[in-house]
């Protein structure tokens, strides 16, 4: 009897061991998975902050860079700006729990972009003189529909979006080629109409057999200013957005560019995008002190030596005084300081960009 017992003990003993030893190996095993996928995943995060450094410094010599950033996995960025009275501070998360501020970076996109390809473009802005680059990225997961009914918008407006997104030309009178589209592949939809009611919007709504997530659709409604050269260069934008059942307002936006109202369209919403275009208004009045600077300084050294230049410099000067205070001036100013400009390489003066 004892020795029965004696022997079921060194059974239990070697089983206990077994499953000690198993363990072990599990949670070795499980230790090794979790080290290799983070180091996979802080590998591509490596890789995308490179892509955007190459970006960056491309726009050295280049007005306009567009790249698609192909992912070996699932890519998301996981993007944030936070806007105080002064200041605006952005930055993104990525997957792999790699956190990069923004600083300066003036990048519009949605609050969140993901999949195994993301879209960029960077534009030189500059109103002559440069400012700095800004950013677009998006990704395949949003689809654009443009509502325009003229053919010079519709151009226009995929002109500011990359190339590779996805992007379908509809009109109010064509809304019911929506049921042509699987809007269920999107996980997100941004109507764009252009001086339009935006009745493709609200058919999108109403479309019950889409099943579209309600929260997910977007309208930027934008009025075009009819006297102005190009067709962007100036006019309005309405945003608005569902909510459950309900269509509500999202904001306004006066736009004087069209770098600007390509932010404005891939953006997460109005309020995201005033948050990121603050960054760019800071920039733009920080120059613009640089500027009045030494516009201030070859004013007073030309005083003696060429009278119409110090005319040219003490114009300039004002105008680029008023920027520093409010940016929205310096659309406004630009091809009065890129001609004062051209008149002072005339003169043989130096340039004050």
């Amino acid at each position: 009897m004892d020795m029965n017992k004696k022997g079921a003990a060194m059974i239990s003993f070697h089983w206990l061991l077994i499953i000690i030893a198993g363990g072990a190996i599990f949670i070795l095993f499980s230790f090794f998975i979790s080290t290799g996928q983070q180091a996979s995943e802080t590998s591509l995060s490596v890789d995308v902050l490179l892509h955007f450094d190459t970006i960056f410094s491309s726009l050295v010599t280049t007005e306009k860079t567009e790249a698609t950033l192909p992912s070996r996995a699932q890519l998301k960025l996981d993007f944030t700006c936070d806007l105080t009275e002064n200041t605006a501070d952005s930055s993104f998360r990525l997957s792999g729990g790699v956190t990069k501020n923004l600083d300066d970076v003036v990048l519009f996109s949605k609050k969140t972009v993901s999949g195994k390809e993301l879209f960029t473009v960077a534009r030189n802005y500059a109103i002559p003189y440069s400012v700095t680059s800004l950013l677009y990225i998006t990704d395949p997961g949003v689809l654009y529909v443009i509502d325009a009914l003229d053919d010079i918008h519709r151009k226009d407006i995929i002109s500011l979006l990359p190339d590779d997104a996805t992007i379908i030309q509809l009109h109010t009178s064509e809304a019911q080629f929506l049921n042509q589209i699987n809007l269920k592949s999107y996980r997100d939809v941004i109507v764009i109409g252009v001086t339009s009611a935006g009745d493709i919007f609200q058919s999108l709504i109403a479309y019950e057999q889409a099943s579209v997530n309600k929260d997910s659709v977007y309208l930027y409604h934008i009025e075009v200013e009819k006297d102005t050269d190009n067709v962007f260069d100036k006019g309005n934008v309405t945003g608005y957005r569902t909510k459950g059942k309900a269509v509500i307002e999202d904001g306004y936006f006066e736009y004087n560019s069209d770098e600007v109202l390509a932010g404005i369209i891939q953006s997460e919403s109005m309020p995201w995008f005033k948050c990121v275009n603050h960054k760019l208004s800071k920039k733009i009045k920080r120059v613009a002190l640089v500027l009045a600077k030494r516009s201030e300084l070859l004013s007073d050294e030309y005083a003696s030596i060429n009278t119409l230049c110090k005319t040219y410099y003490t114009a300039v000067n004002d105008m680029l005084n008023k920027t520093t205070t409010d940016a929205s001036l310096a659309v406004e100013y630009k091809d009065s300081i890129k001609e004062y400009n051209e008149k002072l390489e005339y003169q043989s003066c130096p340039l004050i960009y």
